[in-house]
Formats: C-alpha cells, structure tokens, sequence
C-alpha cells in the first residue's frame, strides 16, 4: 500500500489465532539503524521523510470505534485533537528505507511490547518521542552520530506538513513524564540481548 510518501508492504498471510502477519519481502530494504551504523550521510534527509510520513498518519488515519484501544495519557490528559492514531512502535528498525524506489517503507504497525502491545490511538507525541529514543538510548554506532540533528530533522519533517500539529511546549513534558516508560523498554531489551546491556 503507498501513502503519499512511503509505503508499507502488502499482507500476504494473517493468522489472527496466532497472532502472526506475513508481509511481501522488499529486496535491498535497510533499516534506518543500518543506514545509522553505515554512517548515510542521507539520515537526516530520511528523517524529516519519516517526521512527514508520521504527520500525514496522524491527520489522516482514523480508527472506526471497534478498534480504538486507548493508550494511557502519560504526562496528564491529552487534548482532544493531539489523540490520534499512533504506530506504536516508529523506530529505527521499523522505519527502513528502500533505495531502488527512493522510498520509505514503514513496517509493524503494532504497539510495542513495552507499550502493553495492544493500544491504537494515544498522544500524537508518542510516535515522535519513541523514534526518537532510538538515537539516544543507543550506543553510538556511528562515527557520525548526530542524534540531536536527527531529532530536528524528524520535527522538522513533521512540521512541514500542512496542518500538522506540532508545540514544543506539549512535546517536552510529554517526552519528560515518558523517560521512566522509555528506560523500562531498554532494560527489558537488554535483558533479552545474550551480549548483556547496550551500555
């Protein structure tokens, strides 16, 4: 399926008893952590695409009440129009990059784990907050990590999206009262790892 600026591969198997989907395969797809590790001089770019492609999610894609699973409000109550539909897991793996199409491919559209992995809609920071993450809370795995840099290109990206509602003064409470959330997820990551810690 293509959504204006990326794309997400088409299910070709769903078990709903096991809970599994399968996903057509793309050749020479690469994550943005492996564009992070090569060292891309592209990453910035891709992630103002991907703040973009997340803003056009939030605006656009609504659930039918069915499936509305509610996450909590971390930070305090969420204004009515910055609750939206959230991917739930928009990180460094799940957002890759396919350059024979010169695309974005955005893939697991499922809550992560450490998010009870069954919430749909939440604060629109969520998604901005969790990719994020991703730069900081990683070992640097680059001679060239800019993880401030990438954070502003992903806001920047988000922001250029007419009608995209963005306030600084909502994002960082959001991303302060999320932290203890964030560093429960690493831990259970690291503890999952069979080389120990990431730090």
């Amino acid at each position: 399926m293509l959504f204006r600026s990326f794309h997400v591969p088409e299910v070709v198997a769903f078990d709903p008893v096991g809970g599994t989907l399968d996903t057509a395969r793309i050749h020479g797809l690469a994550s943005m952590a492996d564009l992070v590790q090569r060292g891309d001089p592209r990453v910035a770019e891709l992630c103002a695409r991907a703040g973009a492609a997340l803003a056009r999610v939030h605006a656009a894609l609504d659930l039918p009440p069915e499936l509305t699973r509610p996450l909590p409000d971390w930070g305090g109550p969420v204004a009515r129009e910055d609750r939206v539909f959230v991917h739930g897991d928009f990180n460094g793996s799940n957002v890759c990059y396919d350059r024979a199409g010169d695309r974005l491919v955005i893939l697991d559209w499922s809550t992560a784990p450490g998010l009870g992995g069954v919430g749909t809609c939440g604060a629109r920071y969520l998604d901005l907050v969790w990719f994020a993450s991703f730069f900081f809370f990683q070992p640097r795995l680059s001679a060239s990590w800019r993880p401030r840099e990438w954070l502003r290109s992903t806001v920047r990206g988000y922001r250029s999206v007419p009608g995209a509602r963005f306030r600084a003064a909502d994002y960082a409470p959001f991303r302060f009262a999320f932290d203890s959330v964030l560093r429960a997820e690493y831990a259970r990551q690291d503890a999952l790892q069979p080389s120990g810690p990431r730090r």
